[in-house]
């Protein structure tokens, strides 16, 4: 009998291209509604079909949804500006530590206090020594607090931390951002990834926050109708898309990191 050797497993480039770093990827909007915990909650779910060793961390526990509807092994970790609780997110490095990828859902106006983190710890030179990246993924609404907030955090990180700018496509209009002069040449200057956040309907979106449905549990969740509850194939198809136009706008990222 002939035997045949076994094939090697086709290496996907979008994951080598992620594995090339351990990475921290912190989803940012600081500002509270603009969808950076829906953007954390699609970035583990991509990142986990990528076969990422990948573990989520909750920094907002005031309004924990993304550990709420992940649940599981979701840590915890806080940032503030009290000398005394200054090191909670240190545990991220214990992760990378463990050779494992994190995923960060951050609290809305942390910027103050991510900064004195930064800096109290020298947490670039960390990065360094370990190897190790950090991506901030900046969800932002086009709108001008969010844009000011995003100014703030390019301002201050853009040359020494990449960023990825996500627009939230839950938002229609679009020409504040494009005519925002210094937003436009930070992100030119930093050479930022530009993607888009697919919108998913907004009744889909409010009942997997109401059921805390994953993306992956929302596939396969079977709507009770005697309580009324519209979530069939045709809830599961729009789901289905979202995470394939999802993949689509994370696969252009990383080649440009």
């Amino acid at each position: 009998m002939v035997t045949t050797k076994e094939r090697p497993a086709k290496v996907d480039k979008i994951q080598s291209l992620i594995l090339s770093h351990y990475n921290i990827f912190m989803c940012d909007g600081n500002k509270g509604g603009v969808g950076k915990s829906f953007f954390a909650r699609a970035l583990f779910h991509y990142l986990k079909s990528k076969k990422i060793l990948i573990i989520g961390v909750e920094a907002d526990p005031g309004s924990p949804d993304f550990k709420r509807i992940l649940g599981g092994d979701i840590r915890v970790i806080e940032f503030v500006e009290d000398d005394s609780r200054i090191d909670s997110p240190n545990l991220l490095f214990e992760l990378l530590e463990d050779q494992k990828h994190s995923v960060v859902n951050l609290r809305a106006a942390c910027h103050r206090s991510f900064c004195k983190w930064i800096e109290a710890f020298d947490i670039l030179s960390v990065l360094r020594q370990c190897d190790a990246r950090m991506i901030k993924f900046f969800v932002t609404s086009g709108e001008f607090d969010s844009l000011a907030s995003l100014q703030s955090s390019l301002s201050k990180f853009g040359g020494i931390i990449p960023h990825v700018i996500v627009k939230n496509m839950k938002y229609a209009d679009w020409e504040y951002y494009e005519e925002h002069r210094e937003i436009q040449a930070l992100i030119k200057t930093h050479h930022c990834p530009v993607i888009e956040l697919p919108k998913l309907p907004t009744r889909i979106a409010s009942f997997q926050l109401q059921k805390r449905l994953s993306l992956a549990a929302s596939l396969t969740y079977k709507g009770d109708r005697s309580k009324g509850e519209r979530f069939g194939v045709v809830e599961k198809s729009a789901v289905s898309k979202f995470i394939k136009d999802f993949a689509v706008q994370m696969d252009s990222v990383w080649g440009q990191l």
